[in-house]
């Protein structure tokens, strides 16, 4: 399964803005973001992976 472009680039945004914030408090706001986009949020793993 690959991650949708949407979440990384959510991640990537939300990091410049607010700095290096760690994974577990990114992740409350991106289950937030996927579920108004209707698809799968992704595991704290894959937040570290991603950026």
């Amino acid at each position: 399964m690959t991650t949708d472009w949407r979440l990384i680039q959510f991640i990537r945004e939300f990091r410049q803005q607010y700095g290096n914030i760690g994974r577990e408090k990114i992740k409350i706001f991106l289950d937030e973001y996927a579920t108004e986009l209707g698809i799968d949020s992704i595991s704290h793993r894959t937040i570290t992976k991603s950026y």
